[in-house]
């Protein structure tokens, strides 16, 4: 039976290429582009670039291909519902008890990173300790304070969640040595690791998602208390929030690794709500990429360039401080080298800030050689 299940699904996958393939290039019927039907744009003409028809004609193609997003989200739910396969094996891993970990060797790939299959080499290093000292002493001259917090990946927290096949190769942890290094400079930093491995033992919550690359709000806490505790030693005023409650949501559908993998129905996400007193408020949250928060007058203020598991630390950080802009730094399409570094000094001194913090999940580590 499972035999014919997978010869018809062959047969309606080419069908599904072959139909919108004619009409596409026959122009007989519109494309997706956005979820609206709208009007195909003349396709290039040979005549006028001859030495550049392919590109641009397949450009052209894949942008206004008939039914794309219908006949690939049909495709992945087909896949992953009928055969009970992964419908993308190279971004998603399928874990245990709903626990889905995510693999996109172009993003980190916390899975491999996890395996310890590729250390930071010497000089990668050496370029993250010279960096940072260099900005440590920058900073030190206008008298402001730095701190790193490192974000545990998922991978790391919930290992035994990934399956029998996944297994450590390496010998060398990447965040090790980071930590190794950051150790040698003295900068204050937060590896997170340690305590949402502890948590996860004296909680009956999960502290991550399981349908999603990040932690929760309850993991973001316990990532934010431990951090707390590392800056109050500076700034002795600064007193880490306390959660008054702690309400887990039900389970339904959601997540991001559920959107890459385009199925619909896979009820494992729940989202956990942890209230606490809130003394702040927004100023500036026009763009998800920079947002600048306001609490009590008598704090210090901050700046903190972070990556997607910064976005749960902002109610939590916004109460320590009299202002604290959140920075993204890792979206996609910023890329950074050594003559494009991610800080801008004058940039900076701008908002007066008393503290700046890095924060890195596992896998951005990378970035902390351009700094």
């Amino acid at each position: 039976m499972e035999k014919y299940i997978k010869r018809i699904f062959i047969i309606l996958t080419v069908l599904m290429i072959l139909v919108p393939l004619v009409l596409t290039a026959t122009m007989r019927c519109t494309s997706d582009i956005n979820d609206t039907e709208i009007k195909l744009n003349p396709p290039p003409s040979f005549v006028d670039d001859p030495a550049g028809f392919i590109t641009r004609y397949n450009r052209w193609f894949v942008k206004n291909f008939t039914w794309r997003k219908k006949l690939l989200s049909l495709y992945q739910n087909v896949k992953f519902y009928c055969l009970g396969e992964n419908p993308i094996p190279r971004k998603v891993l399928i874990g245990e008890e709903g626990f889905l970990f995510y693999t996109d060797d172009g993003d980190g790939n916390p899975v491999a990173q996890y395996q310890d299959i590729n250390p930071f080499t010497e000089n990668e290093i050496n370029d993250m300790h010279d960096a940072l000292t260099r900005l440590r002493s920058r900073l030190a001259k206008h008298g402001i304070k730095l701190y790193i917090i490192i974000a545990a990946n998922k991978e790391t927290v919930y290992s035994d969640k990934m399956g029998n096949n996944i297994q450590k190769l390496g010998m060398v942890s990447q965040t090790d040595q980071v930590c190794r290094m950051l150790r040698q400079t003295g900068i204050p930093f937060t590896d997170t690791r340690t305590v949402l491995k502890e948590q996860r033992t004296q909680t009956t919550h999960d502290l991550f998602y399981k349908t999603d690359t990040h932690w929760n709000k309850l993991g973001a806490y316990y990532a934010y208390r431990a951090s707390m505790e590392i800056i109050k030693k500076d700034f002795p005023a600064l007193q880490p929030v306390t959660a008054q409650s702690i309400d887990p949501g039900d389970y339904t559908n959601g997540g991001d690794l559920t959107v890459m993998m385009g199925i619909e129905h896979y009820p494992y996400y729940q989202p956990v709500d942890v209230k606490f007193n809130k003394t702040f408020t927004v100023v500036d949250d026009t763009s998800l990429f920079n947002i600048v928060t306001k609490g009590r007058k008598d704090l210090p203020r901050a700046i903190i360039y972070r990556d997607s598991f910064g976005v749960a630390l902002i109610p939590y950080l916004s109460n320590n401080f009299s202002f604290i802009r959140h920075v993204w730094i890792t979206r996609r399409g910023m890329n950074y080298s050594k003559d494009k570094r991610i800080i801008t000094i004058d940039v900076l001194l701008k908002d007066r800030p008393d503290i700046v913090i890095i924060e890195l999940v596992e896998r951005y580590l990378g970035n902390l050689m351009f700094l």
